[in-house]
């Protein structure tokens, strides 16, 4: 038994109410991304570097989101070379990590008095010696070469742990969530008990959630019978 046009329409109408946030179209897109970013494959990761730089003209692109695509773009310069001098990845590697420890630091500043980059950079697990990297190539001579590659891949994999596990995580959370939802409503035996109980229900899910994973989940539902 699927669930009623009505009610789609009534959730997707709730969904557009809903100012968006998000600098992509849908979850599936940065899903897309995300394996592109961490694939291995040049051609992949050029692309997702690409797509993240287009999210970056919509705004609101996650800190986490734009460091990565970042740091994996002056790591496949670096790669290709492409006769980019020593000084110049030196420049780059080193503009890309002060960049990811700031935007970090700067995600975790409370109150009024601004706190240390280390001490911000600690609470978050962020690595001492990054912080200590990011202050030489800030105020100090460019740090060699090969550490700013280190710091690079370091960045990147903590950003992996961090951010991209870590939501991948809250999001199939959510879509449980969801598949719990569909399931309660279609327990109920009419459409009045239906519609009031799906209101009910609601107040479990973020409304953010409405038009990218809850109206997806009906729809998909109501198409394979699940």
């Amino acid at each position: 038994r699927g669930v009623g046009g009505r009610g789609v329409r009534w959730l997707w109408f709730m969904a557009q109410q809903q100012p968006r946030v998000l600098p992509w179209q849908h979850w599936d897109e940065w899903f897309e991304v995300r394996d592109s970013l961490f694939s291995g494959d040049p051609l992949l990761q050029r692309a997702a570097v690409a797509r993240v730089a287009a999210w970056r003209v919509r705004g609101r692109v996650p800190h986490a989101v734009e460091s990565t695509a970042q740091l994996v773009e002056v790591m496949l310069d670096d790669q290709g070379r492409d006769g980019l001098s020593e000084l110049v990845l030196q420049s780059c590697y080193s503009l890309s990590v002060v960049r990811a420890v700031n935007g970090v630091a700067d995600a975790e500043q409370r109150g009024a008095t601004a706190s240390s980059v280390s001490l911000m950079a600690s609470r978050v697990g962020l690595p001492t010696w990054l912080v200590d990297l990011r202050h030489d190539a800030t105020h100090n001579a460019m740090p060699p070469l090969q550490t700013l590659r280190v710091a690079a891949q370091t960045l990147v994999h903590w950003f992996f742990e961090g951010y991209w596990t870590s939501q991948t995580r809250q999001l199939e959370s959510l879509e449980s969530l969801c598949v719990s939802v569909v399931q309660r409503y279609h327990s109920c035996q009419n459409r009045r008990a239906n519609e009031s109980a799906l209101r009910e229900l609601l107040q479990l899910l973020p409304l953010s959630s409405l038009a990218t994973t809850l109206v997806p989940v009906l729809i998909t539902e109501r198409i394979h019978g699940l």
